[in-house]
């Protein structure tokens, strides 16, 4: 049993390769390049990755038949992650 997520022993640190689990963000959220994924071996990897859309029907079942640019305000209004 893990009391949260990413976590470890009660001892530990938490997110971290040695021990638990670990949430690896660096490339995403960080800025950091795809070959980042590289520098981290954990013992078990609960998240990770890139944000993505959904497919576009659920896309314009919210959006209607408006501009889809990443910066257009219904896709902003639904962007969970902005960043700066």
């Amino acid at each position: 049993y893990w009391p949260g997520s990413p976590s470890t022993d009660y001892e530990g640190p938490v997110d971290t390769d040695a021990a638990g689990d670990r949430h690896f963000w660096d490339v995403w959220s960080g800025s950091k390049p795809v070959e980042r994924y590289l520098d981290a071996c954990p013992r078990f990897m609960s998240e990770y990755g890139f944000q993505a859309m959904p497919e576009m029907a659920t896309v314009r079942a919210f959006a209607g038949n408006g501009p889809l640019t990443p910066d257009s305000p219904v896709l902003k209004a639904h962007q969970k992650f902005l960043a700066g």
